[in-house]
C-alpha cells in the first residue's frame, strides 16, 4: 500500500515536469524525453518504458498501461487527457484541464499522507494506554496477594 502511494507522489513530480516542457512548446514525445532525464527511481524506469512503448504503438494502450502501475482514476484519466491533447494537437492550449486533475490528485496523496500519519500517531498513543492497564493489574494482584496472604497467613 504504501509503495503505491510513493509511486502516486512520483507520479506528481513526474507531470509538474512535464507540465514545464509542455509550456515551454515542446510536443508531448519531447516532453517525455526530457522530463525522463530529470527523474530517479522507479518513476524513471518507468517513463522509459513508456517512451519505448510510445515509439512502437501510437495508440493509447502505452499510456494506459502506465496509468496501470500506479492503480489510481485520476492518474488514468490526467495520462488519458495528455494522449488525446496531443493526438488533437493542442496539448499546449488544453493544459488547463490538467491542473484541476493534477490538484485533486495532489489533495488524495496530502490526505492518504494525513490519514496513514494520523493512524500511526495512535497506535503510539495506544501504547502508553495499554502499558498503564498492564501495570495495574500487576499492582491488584500484588495487593490481592498481599491481603489475601494476612488473612490466611
Amino acid at each position: 500500500m504504501s509503495r503505491i502511494k510513493f509511486r502516486d507522489e512520483e507520479f506528481i513530480v513526474f507531470v509538474n515536469y512535464l507540465i514545464v516542457y509542455l509550456n515551454s512548446g515542446y510536443n508531448l514525445y519531447i516532453s517525455l524525453n526530457e522530463t525522463e532525464k530529470l527523474l530517479t527511481g522507479n518513476i524513471k524506469a518507468l517513463t522509459n518504458d513508456l517512451i519505448a512503448a510510445i515509439k512502437s504503438d501510437k495508440t493509447i494502450l502505452p499510456f494506459h498501461n502506465f496509468s496501470k502501475v500506479f492503480n489510481n482514476q485520476l492518474i488514468t484519466q490526467i495520462l488519458s487527457l495528455l494522449f488525446q491533447n496531443n493526438k488533437a494537437g493542442k496539448i499546449n492550449n488544453n493544459l488547463e484541464q490538467l491542473l484541476p486533475l493534477l490538484e485533486r490528485l495532489k489533495m488524495q496523496v496530502i490526505e492518504d499522507r494525513v490519514k496513514r500519519e494520523q493512524q500511526l500517531l495512535n497506535n503510539y498513543l495506544l501504547a502508553p494506554l495499554l502499558g498503564s492497564v498492564i501495570v495495574s493489574i500487576y499492582f491488584s494482584t500484588g495487593i490481592l496477594t498481599i491481603l489475601v496472604g494476612n488473612l490466611y497467613g
